[in-house]
């Protein structure tokens, strides 16, 4: 019998016995959409704690490297050497970090200010998200006049419209009075209001006396992290900067493997749910099988061999369990689909991936497994039977 034969032949066994199978494979879609949605939501609850740190700290690996020294003498000595040094190993994705203290008029009156000098490589350090304009560019450095990127609460503070902000000029004071230019608002993930500048423009001699704070940030791969922090080190170690300290931002492996363990039990409750349903397929092959035992010895009579039996009572099984399993990753799909609807407090709706395949393909995977295993046995009694003694009967 060909691949369409045996489909027909388990659609007219299911039809024949619809609540009969029904009943029976109601634990398996409770079993694979349970299982389904404890790998969906790990996955998912993964990929978008991974964006909020990414956003918020840094890319996996990202070091803060920072010193106990003043910030003028950190910046005149100290980060020349940090930037040869990671030059020198290849860590392209860093950018500077300066912070000096400003105050901005705005629509909503004059405020102080938190103004971060950065290079335009900080959105490669960290996940930022650009919601209006742009964010700054290389040649924004040579402007006379700098260029602002808000944050979202900086925005919400200085009382502007995301679609109107853009394009305005800002009074700005660092050490002198000036004006700025904002070019875009970003999602930074800070609940503090921010104002991005190229930090070039903090480096000049009229504001480079205003610098409160100078670290440096880099992104490298995961593996390396411990390895250049020491190099690092040891290398202004040796040149006589022994006050230099070095700090890992990221902790998005600390949250998966956390997730993983939770994962892994909730998945272990699942698969209590579908063992049961498993007996109750088991139990219908084994019915179908004593119902059927005519059938299957005219069958062999008439020349269709054990194997052939074996096929379409395993084929049968399989029809059922995965016909379930489609439907229980159905259920746990629009579960999913839910989530931003009942996370949007929590979680930014935009950090949250779409249903994850490989959600689905462990759900069939499993619906397939139970299939196979259910039907082995019926499958084996159903060849086992006695051709004459079961036409006699």
């Amino acid at each position: 019998m060909n691949a369409r034969g045996l489909l027909a032949a388990a659609f007219d066994e299911i039809a024949a016995y619809r609540l009969r199978t029904a009943i029976s494979v109601l634990s398996i879609v409770i079993g694979v959409a349970t299982l389904t949605l404890i790998v969906a939501l790990g996955d998912i609850g993964r990929a978008a704690t991974q964006a909020v740190i990414e956003r918020e700290a840094g890319r996996a690996a990202t070091l803060e490297l920072s010193s106990e020294r003043p910030p003028s003498q950190f910046i005149s000595t100290i980060l020349p050497r940090i930037l040869q040094r990671l030059d020198r190993y290849g860590a392209v994705h860093r950018s500077v970090m300066l912070t000096a203290p400003a105050r901005a008029t705005f629509d909503a009156g004059t405020q102080p200010v938190a103004a971060y000098g950065v290079d335009p490589s900080l959105d490669q350090v960290r996940r930022l998200r650009v919601l209006a304009g742009r964010w700054l560019e290389v040649g924004d450095s040579k402007l006379y006049a700098p260029v602002i990127v808000l944050n979202r609460p900086m925005l919400a503070a200085a009382g502007l419209a995301l679609d109107d902000a853009v394009g305005q000029r800002v009074p700005l004071a660092i050490t002198t009075p000036g004006t700025a230019r904002i070019i875009g608002v970003i999602d930074d993930g800070q609940r503090d209001g921010r104002v991005y500048m190229s930090s070039a423009f903090l480096l000049r001699p009229n504001t480079a006396s205003a610098i409160a704070g100078a670290t440096v940030v880099v992104t490298i791969d995961p593996f390396d992290a411990d390895l250049l922090a020491g190099r690092v080190i040891s290398d202004l170690g040796h040149a006589g900067e022994g006050r230099l300290r070095v700090e890992r931002l990221d902790g998005a492996e600390d949250f998966s493997s956390i997730v993983t363990t939770l994962q892994l039990v909730l998945s272990a409750i699942a698969a209590i749910s579908l063992v049961s349903g498993s007996l109750g397929i088991l139990n219908l092959g084994l019915v179908t099988v004593r119902h059927r035992a005519r059938e299957f010895a005219i069958r062999r009579s008439f020349g269709a061999s054990a194997q052939e039996v074996f096929v379409l009572v395993l084929a049968e099984s399989l029809v059922t369990t995965t016909l379930a399993g489609v439907l229980g990753i159905a259920l746990a799909g629009l579960a999913t689909a839910a989530l931003p609807v009942f996370s949007s407090a929590i979680i930014d709706p935009a950090d949250l991936p779409p249903f994850p395949i490989t959600a689905a393909i462990a759900g069939l995977a499993v619906a397939v497994t139970v299939g196979l295993a259910a039907g082995a046995i019926p499958a084996a009694r159903a060849t086992q039977l006695s051709i004459i003694e079961t036409i006699r009967s």
